[in-house]
């Protein structure tokens, strides 16, 4: 099962996917599309 995250939870994995990951952070939502 998936976990669920929250508002919070899903700001800062997404800064921390942008800050250590070689991706821009449009790139990175239109991968999640």
């Amino acid at each position: 099962m998936l976990e669920v995250l929250d508002a919070d939870a899903m700001r800062a994995a997404d800064a921390h996917a942008i800050a250590h990951e070689p991706i821009a952070s449009l790139d990175l939502m239109e991968r999640a599309a």
